[in-house]
């Protein structure tokens, strides 16, 4: 046997075998992908379901990819077979003929059945690949993008376009199926056609202004801070500082009721950090904010990095229950 071409062949073999298996796979992914999930997923700010959703809209660039993808790996599984037969002193053809069905198993129908049955989560772990690989492959895939916008004119059909937004005939189709199935109530579909609505709009439409809040400060004794907190009648109350400018006040922080309740005086009881937002954010971009950082409000900046106003979660939610109006019976008493 001839080590010296025996390792390298055996090496194109797996490298071959391993993108075969990769390219095969990642093709049936791509097209069995959720485009609901997807869309929710890259509204709450994933980066590989928005980098997929965009792809969607030029499919020629992704297609081209795989397609020379997968003849790079056929030509290193035929490489490694031919080196491996002169290795060892065999014929070609008979182990190619051995091979084939192992390729068309391992390097074909596996991947794909694999990709079938979890496209989301396995294409989340492959878009970093295909972040080297586009850009890789764009000179030639640019040429097939040219190719089929002139296919697509010649023939007069309009390819479908993705956005971070479903239509309400997507929406009703989609939660349509899922009452069928029954995975999904008639509280859970009116819940998520109310995010849907407003997932776009900027938290300043959904918040309230400051000032109706009361706050307390850092000179108030304890007893007075949790007179306070009683009054308001939440789990939660803001700290404020005096402006510098000798108007209003800054807040700086937050106490939980049950921290006060806790502690000896008011030095002792513990200041929770604010969460700030733009008031330009969208909505839900605060709710996934909201929720990752366990934080029952967010302080809005205006555009000048004021403080002015506040969304409360729980106004929010009761918000995308009953889709009211959002000035009017928006400010929850703390």
């Amino acid at each position: 046997m001839d080590f010296n071409l025996f390792i390298p062949g055996l090496l194109f073999f797996v490298v071959g075998m391993s993108s075969s298996f990769f390219f095969s796979g990642t093709e049936i992914g791509f097209y069995r992908l959720s485009r609901a999930r997807l869309v929710l997923n890259a509204l709450a700010g994933d980066r590989s379901s928005r980098f997929w959703l965009r792809l969607s809209n030029g499919s020629a660039f992704f297609i081209s990819t795989v397609l020379l993808g997968n003849n790079l790996a056929n030509y290193c599984v035929s490489l490694g077979i031919v080196m491996i037969s002169q290795a060892i002193y065999r014929p070609e053809l008979i182990l190619s003929l051995v091979a084939t069905p192992f390729v068309f198993v391992y390097g074909e129908l596996l991947p794909k059945s694999i990709f079938l049955m979890a496209p989301d989560r396995l294409m989340r772990r492959c878009a970093p690949i295909y972040y080297l690989l586009i850009p890789l492959f764009l000179p030639i895939s640019v040429l097939l993008w040219i190719l089929n916008i002139a296919l697509t004119r010649l023939l007069g059909e309009t390819p479908r376009r993705y956005a971070l937004r479903m239509s309400q005939r997507e929406l009703r189709l989609f939660f349509g199926e899922g009452e069928n199935l029954g995975i999904i109530q008639k509280t859970q579909q009116r819940l998520a056609e109310n995010i849907f609505a407003m997932a776009e709009d900027p938290i300043a439409k959904w918040s309230a202004r400051l000032n109706q809040f009361p706050v307390v400060n850092s000179d108030m004794s304890l007893e007075d801070v949790l007179k306070t907190a009683r009054s308001a009648g939440a789990s939660w109350i803001l700290l404020c500082q005096p402006s510098p400018s000798g108007r209003g006040w800054i807040p700086s922080g937050f106490y939980y009721f049950h921290n006060l309740l806790s502690a000896n005086s008011i030095e002792d009881a513990k200041v929770e950090t604010l969460l700030v937002v733009p008031e330009n954010l969208p909505t839900v971009e605060v709710f996934a904010k909201l929720t990752r950082e366990r934080k029952p409000f967010v302080i809005v900046a205006n555009k000048e990095g004021a403080f002015t106003r506040i969304a409360v979660l729980k106004s929010l939610q009761s918000v995308a229950y009953d889709n009211e109006s959002g000035d009017e019976g928006e400010e929850e008493s703390i």
